[in-house]
């Protein structure tokens, strides 16, 4: 089994000593590497999720253009229509923000110490 490996730039923290010795209680090894080791980002999966972050909010400003013009009585009401759409946006904004997260997470950003 490959060893966890916990990356952090406080290899002497208390807190990181002790997280390393309970999941080695739970029956892990576990590896405490300097942030300097971490591997690079691969840039093939960030420009997916690039394409993929734009093709999320457009779907998202359909989604909420169709909305509003339910809710603005333009279009016949649909009260099935409307609750599978403000679903779908939901769920729209949840992907968004997980991909988001992780190309945050991937720069370095505030998130990422």
């Amino acid at each position: 089994m490959q060893p966890l490996r916990l990356y952090t730039s406080a290899q002497a923290d208390p807190k990181v000593m002790n997280l390393a010795l309970d999941l080695t209680h739970l029956g892990h090894r576990v590896q405490l590497l300097p942030l300097s080791q971490l591997p690079r980002p691969d840039a093939r999966r960030r420009q997916r999720l690039g394409v993929e972050r734009r093709v999320l909010r457009s779907a998202l400003a359909l989604a909420g253009c169709y909305l509003s013009l339910y809710r603005a009585g333009t279009w016949q009401p649909d009260a099935a229509a409307e609750d599978a759409l403000a679903v779908d946006q939901e769920a729209l904004q949840a992907r968004l923000a997980e991909i988001d997260g992780v190309l945050g997470a991937e720069k370095g950003g505030p998130d990422n110490g």
